[in-house]
């Protein structure tokens, strides 16, 4: 699990249905996660939890592949910062132009509601953090060839909306299509 120290707090598993009521299935596996004291969060929308998590980490993913995988030079970068913020809002405005009105998890309303001038001093302090390293950089090397996968079911999306993304597009031409590219 994600953690900023071994001895810290454990991250969060999101765990749900597609649309609509939890079923006992998803209970039972919620049980085995909390018995090994991993904290569950139970999505009623999963469809839509799993859009908004491409519309956040298709953007973390480009903006650290772009500097190399140095996340250090992302925190650094005020722009690559402010980039990574617009795409974040293009693929939130798409997503929520095809109906996907809640943005999951609400944190991801940060970035409509915190003012530009703020972005680089809030992502700054994320991308520069330990916890960063272990729950995007590592991640961001190899996640390539399913992030394109993606990208190409939320081109679909995009098309039914209409909504012009240069800054996310530019985002994911960083992305390399093979872990060996990188």
């Amino acid at each position: 699990m994600d953690r900023e120290k071994p001895s810290g707090p454990r991250g969060t598993i999101f765990l749900g249905e597609f649309a609509g009521p939890i079923h006992k299935r998803t209970r039972q596996v919620e049980q085995v996660f909390e018995a090994a004291d991993i904290k569950v969060s139970l999505e009623r929308n999963m469809d839509g939890w799993l859009k908004y998590h491409f519309a956040f980490i298709a953007p973390t993913a480009g903006v650290i592949s772009g500097k190399g995988g140095d996340l250090r030079a992302v925190a650094a970068d005020t722009e690559a910062i402010h980039r990574y913020c617009r795409a974040c809002r293009e693929a939130g405005d798409v997503l929520r132009a095809v109906g996907y009105r809640q943005r999951q998890p609400a944190v991801f309303n940060l970035y409509y509601w915190l003012p530009r001038w703020l972005e680089p001093a809030v992502f700054s302090r994320l991308f520069g953090s330990r916890g960063a390293d272990v729950r995007f950089g590592l991640h961001a090397r190899v996640v390539g060839p399913a992030l394109h996968d993606m990208a190409a079911e939320f081109a679909a999306l995009n098309a039914q909306a209409g909504i012009d993304t240069p800054t996310l597009d530019a985002l994911l031409e960083c992305v390399p299509r093979h872990p060996w590219d990188a």
